[in-house]
């Protein structure tokens, strides 16, 4: 394993760490995690991260996600499906993980 792999894994599982606490807003965490690995030399020239690292598809896909998704979840939808999937239960916790899992 390369200096460069393990510096890259550790920068990543302190950043999960952060993720998984959220005592630091995602998009920071994720800002610095980049940042940290550019000032590291991780990346060998960073002006080849916008054509060899990002692919930019992907990066839209997943802001036209967390848009729908925060929009939606301001309505409300995912507490009255929730809340439907627990009367249609009746109680019976397999039931509710099937039924959520169907959501």
């Amino acid at each position: 394993m390369t200096p460069e792999m393990i510096l890259s894994f550790i920068i990543f599982l302190i950043a999960y760490a952060f993720l998984a606490t959220e005592k630091v807003h995602r998009t920071l965490i994720a800002l610095f995690g980049a940042v940290a690995m550019v000032f590291l030399g991780i990346f060998h020239d960073p002006a080849s991260i916008y054509s060899e690292y990002i692919d930019f598809n992907t990066v839209f896909l997943l802001i036209g996600m967390m848009t729908f998704v925060s929009v939606i979840k301001k309505s409300g939808i995912f507490e009255f499906l929730g809340l439907e999937a627990l009367k249609f239960s009746k109680g019976n916790m397999l039931k509710l993980y099937i039924y959520i899992l169907l959501l």
